[in-house]
């Protein structure tokens, strides 16, 4: 909740842990804009050791949920250009289906780390990846 004054532009602060544990989101609430950094974005990463649990993001997302209204447009960490806020809702669901189990016909995808699955969402190139096992309290 944290606001950082940037002369004429006020950038207000929250924890969105996820993609990694200290992730925060910045809501610039006059020009209606979501710095998302690495926590809303088209492929979402969750497989990192340094990746929480799936429903940590789920959780994030549930918390963020009554500041939606507020934010029109996404500036992601990967982003070139804004990305509609549509993008919030769909990996919001897109993530819940992961955190539920509903996985059938994700399919298997190889990183520089090694193996973990993809679970596409919304149009493409969008994925959601995802270690499939993970132990919650592994990397806190």
């Amino acid at each position: 909740g944290q606001i950082f004054p940037l002369g004429g532009l006020e950038l207000q602060a929250y924890l969105f842990s996820g993609h990694t544990p200290g992730d925060i989101v910045l809501l610039d609430r006059k020009d209606r804009i979501l710095f998302s950094g690495d926590g809303v974005l088209e492929q979402l990463w969750l497989q990192l050791p340094e990746s929480l649990p799936v429903k940590e993001q789920v959780r994030s997302m549930e918390c963020f949920l009554p500041l939606r209204c507020e934010f029109d447009w996404i500036l992601s960490g990967h982003s070139r250009e804004p990305q509609e806020a549509e993008l919030f809702d769909v990996l919001y669901a897109a993530v819940r289906e992961v955190a539920e189990g509903n996985t059938e016909g994700d399919k298997a995808y190889e990183w520089f780390g090694g193996l973990a699955k993809e679970h596409p969402y919304g149009k493409e190139p969008r994925r959601i990846v995802y270690a499939e096992e993970k132990n919650p309290d592994e990397n806190r």
